[in-house]
């Protein structure tokens, strides 16, 4: 966006003028200007986009270079000519600007002018008489009354006194969780159940998170270092002998209900399960028994009634107003979340008829039978009619997983880092931020999370977006000067990414979880000619066709957890700049094509291309129940000298020093994983050591460490690597003697203990 461009810039000048005393104020202040015509005039004709592209360009390039200068001014020698190349700089990227505003301006003129001739036409009657039709809001749910009271009186207090599970199911947006939240805080409900619990389950799937979730709403003592056999064991026991309502929120696969249902205890005393999700597979597979409760669409009255609750309750309006809301509602498609996130669009744009007159007449548009789709749509719809600074303040949720609660607090501090934020006289950088959460909150884009809501701390409460925001804009609109680029839940088209590859400076591009949809990926005929690095991640392509032509300058492929996937392009073999393969968690196939071009590489043009196949990673739960296990079962950690061998980003020795260790150091080859480990050691507050290395070589030697934690190599890249790192920690862990202090002596007695390392059998593993 244009506008969060200039703030950034801004914010760059004013940093300049701080480090280098410079006199740049007058720039700022132009730029101020510019940035207040932008947030006044918010055109969405498709030339104004192609012009905001040439701004955006325009600015980054000007930052890039000014924070260049800047540090140029330091330099006494050089401090005079970055004096005048800043203040040239500037006044060029001010004059061009101005030239592109101007542009802007006329076309954004001759737009508001013809939409004026149209309105002049319009026979707005009766526009100062005022509907005497307000309604009182009233703490009902709208629509699914009768769903209600069945599950309510039929399913969950009256039945058989056996454990049962009661599921509701529908698409996203028609309100499960909210007739699953009325139920849960239903008075009744709090009276008949002894105990109440409810864990949201999401799509990322966490069984640690959801016991976690369920121990804390039974006011149960949570211990983040149990393990999730513990924490089932404490949930079970303090559910038992008690009648219990729990809420499971959510849930998308049978393998999330298998996991965790062996937690709730059946003992005859009424107990329930109220299970929500969008799979009628999970709903049936979960229910005891019982058809699943689905969720309908709103009929037409009843979408007026949500839509008249949310706006016409708070605010008066004409008669012809109150028309066009009815058929808004009708347009929404009975989707409950499309109805509201629409309502608090016009309940922004009260006095505006011919706003609403728009929006009546795209919202159909917005409506699909994809239920996705639709609530994208929905969201862009109400996206363009907000003002400019919220608008990147939006689109920040969509860096969090879908249904990711944050605090404000947290939100705030990352707001103020990003630099995007306006700077109001007399505010702080936070209340300008905690204005814009109240906005968003009040165009019903994100809530409060009620469930974590505690009073007296304002600044600290939860909220999340109603839907994450994963709309793009057009690619064809992207900054020329983009050097890098990473998707992720994008769902682009692969033909999509063919408009990528003419952005003449994009050198890295990678493609994350649900990137691009499809499984065969063709890449266009002119490919992308700069690209020197590409990552494949998570995604479910089968076959890649591609040549040396599509990628002449390739110098990195990383494929991760592309299962898949079935080779790599063999043309790949004639990418004269192709360095480095790196595979990890993917296809044996994926591996093995990676070999085959490395041979015909080394065949044909004497060269050499390096192979990686990585080791799986260290997970985070691998991780705790390792280092659990080596504390509370043998004593390895708490008190110890521990070494961490190929520490990558640290994940066990910090596990090790969250444990209590005394010391810990990390060892690894890789400089950047190093400076990764570092990093996450200063975000926990642990001191930890590290030192580049390879573990082959080590020359420690005796009892330096009380305990070494590894997650090694399996070997594949080089033939006894993992062997490699059980002799180092071996010979930190038994120090022989040297035999020649003996040699006249007629015996002696060495303490040596021999360990034996068998690969396990066929017929055991399959035991």
């Amino acid at each position: 966006m244009a506008y969060a461009a200039i703030t950034c810039l801004m914010r760059t000048i004013q940093q300049s003028i701080q480090l280098t005393g410079c006199n740049l104020q007058s720039f700022y202040e132009k730029f101020e200007s510019l940035r207040a015509i932008l947030e006044k005039h918010m055109g969405d004709l498709d030339a104004l986009k192609s012009l905001e592209a040439e701004i955006i360009e325009l600015v980054c390039t000007t930052e890039d270079i000014l924070d260049l200068e800047s540090r140029n001014v330091k330099n006494p020698i050089s401090r005079i000519i970055a004096f005048w190349k800043l203040h040239s700089l500037l006044k060029q990227a001010v004059g061009r600007i101005d030239s592109t505003m101007n542009k802007w301006m006329e076309m954004q003129n001759m737009y508001t002018k013809r939409k004026d001739e149209e309105a002049h036409n319009l026979d707005l009657a009766s526009t100062t008489s005022m509907s005497q039709h307000v309604v009182e809001p009233q703490d009902m749910m709208v629509g699914h009354e009768n769903e209600f009271e069945i599950i309510m009186e039929d399913q969950l207090a009256r039945g058989a006194s056996e454990l049962e599970v009661v599921s509701i199911v529908g698409m996203g947006g028609i309100g499960k969780t909210t007739l699953a939240d009325k139920i849960y805080n239903d008075p009744f409900i709090m009276s008949h159940f002894d105990i109440r619990a409810k864990a949201t389950v999401l799509q990322e799937y966490c069984a640690k998170k959801v016991l976690l979730s369920l121990l804390s709403s039974t006011n149960g003592k949570i211990d983040e270092h149990q393990d999730d056999g513990q924490l089932a064991d404490r949930l079970q026991k303090s559910l038992k002998g008690r009648r219990y309502l729990v809420v499971i929120d959510d849930i998308w696969t049978e393998q999330a209900w298998d996991d965790i249902k062996l937690c709730f205890p059946d003992c005859n005393c009424g107990s329930r399960i109220l299970l929500t999700t969008r799979n009628m597979e999970v709903a049936e597979y979960a229910s005891s028994g019982k058809p699943p409760n689905q969720m309908r669409l709103l009929n037409v009255d009843e979408s007026w009634k949500l839509l008249q609750r949310e706006v016409f309750v708070k605010n008066c309006f004409s008669p012809e107003f109150e028309q066009l809301g009815k058929q808004i509602a009708l347009k929404c498609g009975g989707l409950p979340l499309a109805i509201v996130v629409i309502a608090g669009l016009l309940s922004k744009i009260v006095e505006a008829f011919d706003q609403w007159t728009s929006v009546a007449e795209n919202v159909s548009s917005a409506v699909s039978t994809d239920h996705n789709v639709q609530c994208m749509r929905v969201l862009a719809l109400s996206y363009h009619h907000l003002p400019n600074h919220l608008r990147v303040c939006f689109l920040y949720f969509a860096m969090f997983p879908e249904d990711t609660v944050i605090f404000v607090n947290k939100l705030v501090k990352l707001w103020a880092a990003e630099g995007f934020l306006k700077v109001e006289m007399m505010k702080s950088i936070e209340e300008v931020a905690e204005k814009c959460v109240k906005d968003l909150i009040d165009r019903n884009l994100i809530f409060v999370h009620s469930e974590f809501f505690h009073k007296g701390s304002s600044d600290k409460y939860p909220i999340k977006a109603i839907q994450t925001p994963m709309f793009l804009p057009p690619l064809g609109t992207f900054p020329k000067n983009l050097k890098k680029l990473a998707f992720t839940g994008t769902r682009l088209h692969w033909e999509d990414l063919e408009i990528l590859g003419k952005l003449p400076k994009l050198e890295a591009l990678k493609l994350g979880y649900d990137a691009c949809i499809g499984t065969d990926w063709e890449v266009g005929e002119e490919g992308f000619p700069h690209l020197k690095f590409l990552q494949l991640k998570h995604l479910y392509l089968h076959n890649w066709g591609a040549s040396s032509d599509h990628f002449p300058r390739l110098e990195r492929l990383v494929i991760n957890r592309c299962w898949s996937m079935y080779s790599i392009p063999q043309d790949f073999v004639d990418i004269t700049t192709l360095q480095l393969i790196h595979i990890s968690d993917s296809a044996k196939s994926v591996g093995n094509s990676a070999k085959k071009i490395q041979q015909e590489i080394e065949d044909n043009y004497g060269s050499s291309v390096e192979i990686e196949l990585e080791q799986y990673p260290t997970g985070a739960h691998i991780a705790s129940r390792m280092l659990y296990t080596a504390e509370n079962s043998f004593e390895d950690v708490n008190s110890k000298v521990v070494a961490d061998f190929g520490c990558g980003c640290g994940t066990l020795g910090l596990a090790a020093g969250l444990l209590g260790a005394e010391s810990v150091i990390g060892l690894d080859i890789d400089a950047e994983s190093l400076e990764i480990a570092y990093a996450n050691a200063d975000e926990l507050e642990l001191d930890m050591d590290f030192m580049q290395c390879d573990i082959s070589n080590l020359k420690w030697r005796g009892q330096i460490v009380e305990t070494v934690v590894m997650n090694p190599p399996f070997g594949t890249r080089r033939k006894g690597a993992d062997m490699d790192f059980l002799s180092s920690a071996m010979k930190l862990r038994y120090d022989v003697p040297q035999l020649y202090k003996f040699h006249k002596k007629k015996e002696v007695d060495i303490a040596v203990d021999l360990w034996r390392f068998v690969p396990q059998r066929k017929q055991e593993r399959s035991l």
